[in-house]
């Protein structure tokens, strides 16, 4: 290396340019190591010509470029310039740091006994479409073709493993609806209502009964409107929603029946005749609802009262049996009464709504510019590497609701093979007591339109005299009803709403028990009406003509099939719920999870993949263990949870997944053996050879397979371990990525043998191995 002591000074005082001086700092990229460049080389030998050191050439005076002498230095100067590049260059190469060839950092690493791992083969996941109808297996080195861009040429995959695959898994649907229900607590605020089929009959004012299987709790709503979708043939009713006052009369209500069941189970007493008569009082008068507060604190006082009776240990036995029950029920109920108030107080003290603008809530750009960022970071999950790895528990395996059940119950008897699971995705659940009718017959009783009371009256007692064969001046029974005509859609066990049209009291919803055609004629009328035997009273007071006139009898219910509902929910999480039922998913299996993402805030249509493994199958009618359902439906038990969040309706599962790895499987003859040669080195004339992922020590193994003779020989990583009897070869790697084949020499390892000439050669076979171009090459 020069050093600046070197540096010769010319006579005439010039300074020679070179050698220039080197120096480099610690953990540079790159070293100087140059002792001039063109210019520098030049210069020195310009200045040099008046040296003393070289007096002849004193004559020489002239410094112009077209002089021969001087273009002669010029071009010694260029070839030094060319020179000291090359030096630099190689002098790089004997460091880790700065060597850029391959073949530099590989002689530097086997100074330390580094062997460098071999690029491996690029690799990817395939979803196959089968026909319908279909299933086959897909054998494993099964190749597909890229799609190339414009000018470009396509790459070949071959598949890693046996596929099993069937039409009905090319896309496993996603359950989108819920269970068609009501709850009978959340009936009175229903907004609206999914019906199945176009309802073009059913418009604003017609009234909808929901039945339950308490038929106490039976209600009917009022239709607002309607919105029908031919698409999926559905239609949409939209219910008149309950103003505050009919809402607390509502709650008020249910919370006298509950108070009177309760009540019935201890022995009455006065803390419970005190509730009971508040509750009377405020359906009876209607004081109590006008004025909410005082309602709320008498509630309060009774509740208690309550309190205090259980808590002293009066009543008995008995009381304290069922003290915490109806504490419970009433604490409940009167925190339902004093919400229902309260939002009859805020109704009448807001009024009108006031104008604005309205809007949504202001939002941080840089806040949400931060969260959408990492939302769009987020790597999806990673399942395990092999189904050996996945951690699914034994109780998800065998669980009664898995499917190793029914395939072992298949196993056992092939003949349930074909049926067993087609019989589970039609199992018919019991049937559901929710309901919905629609009153097709608006009715008045007989003699609402009659102005002579005295005359209505005769024909009433006439009927009942004759329907019941009592005295003209007994009183009109209350579970008789007769309506001012005939009525042929009301049968007997169906259900009629009598509605009183002068106060704000709901309907009574009552069955019918009996359907008659009756004839009643004075001098006057003759008119034929129906006659309807109820199961409870439909009046306080029969006789009470003013009240009839005021009465509307809805009846003869049409029965409406409720639609399922969407299901809004996102798609998430280690379960997913299928639409329909499906056999034949092992656990292990990949899966690979494809939709519109939902966890990025404010933003939409960016779509996530997300590769997934199958820890097991359920088979059940709810995946979260609640009511029975309609069906039976499959849900997806994953490894690990889903890194995303997806729309329900976009999301796509492909079942046809495998993995698959860049190469095409070629085969070649690798030659012919030669006695008289130890240590015959055989190379592979279609390269560069593919790589795998594997677990040893490089992390990789190659898909290379020699054949000799027909029989496959096993690779060692060195002949000397290897002894004369132990067919075994060698695989000898270049640096620039091509490969050989090497035999022993007799005595480690068998030596080729002459009778191969006549033999079959040895190959490269083409089940394990790939000829194909290093990724990043």
């Amino acid at each position: 290396m020069s050093s600046p002591s070197d540096r010769r000074e010319c006579p005439t005082g010039d300074r020679s340019a070179t050698p220039a001086p080197v120096r480099n700092r610690p953990a540079l990229p790159a070293l100087r190591y140059r002792a001039g460049t063109y210019e520098q080389f030049l210069a020195t030998m310009l200045a040099r010509l008046s040296s003393a050191d070289h007096a002849p050439l004193a004559g020489l005076t002239t410094r112009e470029p077209d002089d021969p002498s001087v273009a002669l230095l010029d071009g010694w100067a260029l070839i030094a310039d060319v020179l000291t590049f090359y030096q630099e260059r190689i002098a790089n190469e004997g460091y880790l740091r700065t060597a850029t060839e391959q073949a530099s950092l590989v002689g530097l690493g086997r100074l330390v006994g580094h062997r460098p791992r071999p690029a491996l083969a690029a690799g990817t996941f395939l979803a196959y479409t089968l026909d319908a109808g279909t299933r086959c297996t897909v054998p494993a080195g099964s190749q597909v073709k890229s799609a190339p861009p414009p000018g470009g040429l396509p790459q070949t995959f071959e598949t890693a493993e046996d596929l099993a695959a069937r039409a009905d898994w090319n896309q496993l649907p996603v359950r989108t609806t819920t269970r068609a229900t009501i709850d009978p607590d959340d009936a009175e605020r229903l907004p609206a209502l999914e019906l199945e089929g176009i309802q073009p009959n059913l418009g604003p004012g017609d009234r909808l009964l929901l039945t339950f299987a308490d038929p106490g709790r039976n209600i009917t709503r009022l239709v607002e409107g309607t919105r029908t979708d031919p698409h999926r043939r559905r239609t949409t009713v939209l219910l008149r929603p309950p103003g505050p006052v009919q809402q607390l009369h509502d709650e008020v209500r249910a919370f006298r029946e509950d108070v009177e069941k309760a009540a019935r189970k201890p022995r009455p007493g006065k803390p419970f005749e005190d509730l009971l008569r508040v509750l009377r009082d405020a359906l009876h008068t209607g004081e109590s609802l006008r004025d909410p507060d005082v309602l709320a604190a008498a509630l309060d006082d009774k509740l208690q009262d309550l309190r205090d009776r259980f808590s002293g240990g009066e009543g008995g036995e008995a009381d304290t049996a069922h003290a915490t029950e109806l504490l419970d029920k009433v604490t409940a109920r009167v925190a339902a009464v004093r919400a229902a108030a309260q939002q009859v107080v805020d109704t009448a003290a807001a009024g009108p709504p006031a104008g604005g603008t309205g809007g949504e809530p202001f939002v941080d750009p840089l806040n949400l510019g931060r969260q959408v960022l990492h939302a769009l970071e987020r790597l999806p999950s990673r399942p395990p590497r092999n189904p050996t790895e996945a951690a699914t528990s034994v109780a998800e395996l065998f669980g009664p609701e898995s499917d190793s059940v029914s395939r072992l119950l298949a196993a056992n008897n092939p003949r349930l093979a074909e049926t067993l699971h087609h019989a589970l995705g039609t199992v018919a659940a019991p049937a559901d007591p929710t309901g919905v009718q629609w009153f097709r017959v608006k009715a008045a009783p007989f003699g609402a339109t009659i102005p002579d009371d005295a005359r209505v009256g005769r024909l009433l007692r006439a009927a009942a005299g004759s329907a019941r064969r009592a005295a003209p001046d007994d009183p009109l029974d209350a579970s008789v009803l007769l309506l001012d005509a005939v009525y042929e859609a009301i049968l007997p066990g169906s259900w009629i709403a009598v509605q009183r049209a002068d106060t704000d009291a709901p309907p009574r919803i009552i069955q019918v028990t009996g359907v008659t055609q009756l004839a009643l004629a004075d001098d006057h009328y003759a008119v034929r009406v129906t006659g309807l035997r109820l199961a409870r009273p439909w009046t306080d007071d029969p006789d009470d003509l003013s009240a009839r006139r005021a009465v509307v009898v809805w009846a003869a219910g049409e029965p409406l099939t409720l639609a399922d509902p969407p299901d809004t929910s996102d798609v998430g999480g280690d379960e997913i719920q299928l639409a329909g039922t499906y056999e034949g998913l092992t656990p292990g299996r990949r899966l690979i999870v494809s939709g519109e993402r939902t966890d990025i805030p404010r933003v939409s249509g960016v779509r996530g993949t997300e590769l997934v493994m199958l820890g097991g199958v359920r088979h059940g009618q709810e995946a979260d263990g609640g009511p029975l359902g309609d069906r039976v439906y499959s849900t997806l038990a994953l490894t690990t949870a889903l890194a995303y969040r997806y729309r329900r309706d976009t999301v796509v599962i492909h079942g046809n997944v495998v993995f698959a790895t860049a190469g095409e499987t070629r085969t070649e003859i690798l030659g012919s053996g030669d006695a008289t040669r130890a240590g015959q080195v055989f190379p592979l004339r279609q390269g560069p050879l593919t790589w795998l992922p594997a677990r040893t020590p490089d992390g990789a193994r190659e898909a290379l397979t020699v054949q000799v003779d027909g029989v496959v020989r096993p690779r060692v990583a060195d002949l000397t371990e290897a002894d004369p009897a132990t067919p075994a070869y060698r695989l000898r790697v270049g640096v620039d990525g091509g490969a050989g084949v090497e035999f022993g020499d007799g005595r480690h390892g068998p030596a080729s043998r002459p009778e191969w000439r006549t033999s079959r050669p040895a190959t490269a076979s083409a089940a394990e191995a790939r000829a194909t171009s290093r990724p990043g090459r």
